[in-house]
């Protein structure tokens, strides 16, 4: 699998990232795609055997997302992510006794 990132100064919106998924990944070929809106890039891991640059490069053109001119605004670099909110952690509140006062038949206006 190669991967190639991909300037499109067009897509700055959630819709446009959906659009351009949309567009790609229905591609034979098409193995992984990262889209950022704040970025303005796509980072698309392919099989070069199977789709070329410049078919992508034409998908994403006749879906009205052109590749830009220069390099794009950030590089952005996949890592492994592991959530952190899939951890398990004990949590104990305790409740403000001033709004536990104001709270039920004890508000006071």
């Amino acid at each position: 699998m190669q991967k190639i990132p991909l300037s499109l100064p067009a897509m700055f919106g959630d819709h446009h990232v959906t659009a351009v998924r949309d567009a790609l990944l229905p591609l034979a070929g098409i193995q992984e795609l990262y889209a950022s809106a704040r970025f303005r890039q796509v980072i698309v891991g392919y099989d070069p055997q199977a789709i070329s640059p410049a078919i992508m490069e034409a998908t994403l053109k006749a879906a009205g997302y052109p590749l830009g001119d220069g390099e794009p605004q950030a590089k952005i670099e996949l890592k492994e992510y592991t959530p952190s909110f899939k951890k398990l952690y004990a949590r104990s509140t305790e409740t403000n006794p001033v709004d536990l006062a104001m709270s039920g038949d004890y508000r006071k206006y």
